[in-house]
């Protein structure tokens, strides 16, 4: 166990600097389109389109952020419930852990949200 909670927190480390990375970048795509640039009404409107996709993405992204960095806290704080599913309080994959370690849902208990 112990060895994987090493791996498990280099992954959250991992995807922590990742999505630090990537918020400036989203964020200077989420600027207004000024009126009066030289652009065609049909890029003006994809520019629009653009915008309103990296806003969401935006949102996602700090939304993953505190996933992740409450998620940090909790394996420092050597948290017992760590890897516990919220609904069903079964354990959570290895598997699903490294692919998502934001998650608080066994694939079961989430399909059952579906």
């Amino acid at each position: 166990m112990i060895g994987f909670l090493k791996k498990y927190e280099e992954r959250v480390l991992a995807e922590i600097a990742s999505i630090e990375r990537d918020i400036p970048r989203t964020k200077e795509e989420t600027k207004p389109i000024e009126p009066d640039d030289a652009i065609g009404r049909l890029t003006r409107m994809e520019a629009i389109g653009a915008r309103s996709i990296a806003q969401a993405q935006l949102r996602t992204l700090e939304g993953r952020l505190e996933r992740l960095r409450s998620i940090l806290k909790r394996i420092e704080e050597n948290d017992s419930t760590l890897g516990t599913c919220l609904d069903c309080c079964e354990e959570i994959g290895s598997a699903r852990l490294l692919a998502r370690p934001e998650s608080i849902r066994c694939v079961e208990c989430l399909d059952d949200r579906s």
